[in-house]
Order: C-alpha cells, then structure tokens, then sequence
C-alpha cells in the first residue's frame, strides 16, 4: 500500500496564500457592496454612482478611472455629426414671453427690502451677454441665444439660460449655458455631510431653514476631495492646505462670488470659503487647455478619467462685469469645456464636478421643488432639497420678487 506523499511547505503556503486572497476579495466585495447600497440609500443616488462614490473612498479610483477611460472612449464614445432631436428650446425652464416682458419692463430700483441684511438689498440690475456664436457651422434657432428663467428679484429677471453644442464635430448634442447676475442675487457655499473630508462641522448638508425662503438655484460643486487636486479654507479653517495656482471658487458673507488662481489673483480677504478644484480652465479671457490628455485635467493615478472623454462636465466662470456663468452638459472635453465658457465671455472659469449625475443643477423658487437647468439632466431635483454628501453652491433672491413699491408694507 502506497502512502500519500506529504505536500511540500511551498504547496501549503501557497495553498493558503491563495485562500487568503480569496477571503480577502471575498471580504471587500461584500464590504463594497454594502457600502454601495447605504450610500445610494442615504445620499438618493442611482446604484452606478453610489458604486463609483464608494469604489473611490475605498481606494479604487484608478480602476474607476480605468474604467471610465475604456466606456467612453471605445465602448460608448460620442456620436460624430446629427441634429440634436430637442432642439435649443426649453420647456420647462424658460419664462412665458408675456411674463418676460413684464419683468423686463419693470424699473429697477435700489429702494427694496433685502431678504438678508447680511447681502444687501438688490441693486439694479446686469445687462445679459451677447448672443453666444456656436462651435457648429449651422447653428440651431435660438441657440446661444438667452431666454429669461422665471427667476425674477426685484422686477428683473436674474438667471437667464440658453443651450448651445460642444464643437463643430459632435453637433447632434446641447449643453446649456446659465447667466446669473450678482446684482440680484447671494451665493453661498453649501458643506456636504461628507466632502469636503477633514475636521470641521459640516451641518446638514442642506441650505439653512432662515434662507430656504429665498433660495432660487443649487449648482453642482467640484470633484471628491481625493480627486480634487486642491485645498479648501472654510469660516477661516484651513480644512486642507490650499495648491498655489489652483483654480478656486471663493465666497463672502455678503454674498458675493469670485474665481481665482490661488496666489496668481487677487483675493479679497474676508472670504466664508474658498474651494479649490483642479488648475484653472479660463484666465485672462484665455482657454488654458493646452491638451485634452494632459494628465492635470485626468490621471489614472489621481483616479480621474482622462480630460479627453466626451462625458458630461460642468463648470463656472466669471465676466469681465462681475456677472456669473455655469455651464453644464454632455459630450465636453475639458478644451470644449473652456472653449464655450470663453465663447460666453468668462474672463476666469473652473471646472465643477464631470459624470452624468454628479454634473447636475437645478432651479428651484418659482419653480416649487425644482427643475434642472439642462433637460436632458437624470438625476431628481430633490438633490440640493435634501441632505447632500456632496458640497454645493447655493444661490439665493437677495430682495423678493416684486419691486417694493408693488408689495405692502409689514
């Protein structure tokens, strides 16, 4: 009778070296998935981004990036050529023409009840941009062309939208471009639950109960803290340390906005936030994407897919008058991102958050829970209603609706 022969020490480390592993992946798939689960459960997000949300908290990001790189550019890139099929119209965001003239036609005055002391009462009103001239050779009727909102302080009507195409190359898609005017209206920076990380309160992750009343707007903020490349200063916290030459979005207790590169422009002190995302995308009137694939904009390891996938992005930018752009939409590379910005006269523009889903704003006021700014927008507009993980930019009526002198007196 023959005996077994005994396994050799390498077979057995082997042996369990592999069922380590095992249990180990085994471990984290179900650690993953928990997590996937909770997340898309408390934060009101779809399965697919609650995995990519945890997958990069988790560490994954390279992978995700991967990932991304490989369905955008090979298996699902951006269709070449067509017409988009909703043309440049707006359905449900655009004011009817008789309640626009009646705005428009409304006097401004500076003799008006602030809705908080802290901004101000609104203060006249901005003159909305030129018509934006379209990348694409054939433009649509109405595209680039601004149509008022139904946002209204103080007689005048304060956000303004019109969509516009991407390039010249992918025509059969609209992006939509919003004007806001910091005469009328107070932006605030809204702490997620979760991002940015570090030690500091982050509150509800909604707008305070005082100001709801008065809230008109939420816009998507910037990367994940890993992703972000920058720092984040908050009610005079360095959360994290601050990247000179980032692009950085900086507000003021009275409501006030700006856009800088970090020690290349000038901030005025005093700042509640300032919240950094990548380098700069617009300087000087300038587009400063010098490379779609340049790793700044997109590395696998930083855990971002390249800035060369025609995904949805999002960004924002400041006038040479002071006045607000946010541009948001599908099929932009980060060049075609800047591009349109440039087109609509930022002087200083950032990129925002990118991804279907998390590149998502909406408008809300007279528009009861909301709408999204871009139709084609998936995601619900309770998002910037409820708790969010993810900061935000709050807008707000610095005045109420109607000139004074239309209201009684309390």
């Amino acid at each position: 009778m023959k005996h077994a022969r005994p396994k050799s020490k390498v077979a057995q480390i082997a042996k369990y070296v592999s069922w380590t592993l095992a249990a180990v992946l085994v471990l984290n798939v179900g650690n993953f998935g928990v997590q996937t689960i909770l997340r898309a459960n408390s934060a009101h997000e779809d399965v697919g981004m609650a995995a990519a949300d945890v997958g990069r908290d988790l560490g994954y990001g390279p992978l995700m990036a991967l990932g991304e790189n490989i369905y955008y550019g090979v298996i699902n890139p951006a269709a070449v050529g067509g017409t988009p099929t909703s043309g440049a119209v707006f359905s449900k965001v655009v004011a009817s023409p008789s309640a626009s003239a009646v705005a428009t036609a409304a006097p401004a005055t500076t003799q008006t009840v602030a809705n908080n002391p802290a901004w101000g009462a609104a203060a006249g009103s901005s003159t909305p941009p030129s018509t934006i001239v379209s990348p694409a050779k054939f433009p649509l009727p109405k595209e680039g062309v601004w149509q008022p909102t139904k946002i209204v302080v103080n007689g005048q009507v304060a956000i303004e939208v019109t969509r516009i195409r991407p390039d010249s190359i992918h025509t059969s898609f609209l992006d939509t471009m919003v004007w806001m005017d910091p005469k009328l209206l107070a932006f605030q920076e809204v702490t997620g639950t979760l991002e940015p990380k570090g030690n500091f309160p982050h509150g509800s992750g909604k707008v305070p109960k005082k100001l709801k009343p008065f809230y008109v707007a939420g816009i998507n903020g910037g990367y994940k803290t890993v992703n972000m490349h920058g720092g984040f200063i908050y009610k005079g916290q360095t959360v994290i340390p601050m990247r000179p030459g980032g692009a950085t979005l900086v507000t003021y207790p009275d409501g006030s906005i700006d856009i800088a590169g970090w020690g290349l422009d000038p901030v005025k002190p005093g700042y509640v936030s300032a919240r950094q995302n990548l380098p700069m995308l617009v300087r000087d009137g300038k587009n400063l994407v010098a490379s779609n694939t340049d790793s700044q904009w997109g590395s696998l390891a930083a855990g971002t897919a390249s800035g060369a996938n025609l995904v949805w992005r999002s960004a924002i930018g400041i006038r040479a008058d002071g006045t607000v752009l946010h541009l948001v939409g599908p099929s932009l590379s980060q060049s075609d991102l800047a591009d349109l910005m440039v087109r609509a006269g930022a002087v200083r523009a950032m990129c925002l958050d990118m991804n279907n889903g998390w590149a998502s704003s909406f408008l809300y006021g007279p528009y009861g829970s909301g709408v999204p700014v871009d139709p084609q927008i998936g995601r619900d507009p309770s998002r910037f209603l409820v708790s969010s993980t993810r900061d935000f930019l709050a807008v707000y009526a610095k005045s109420p609706a109607q000139p004074v002198a239309a209201t009684k007196a309390k």
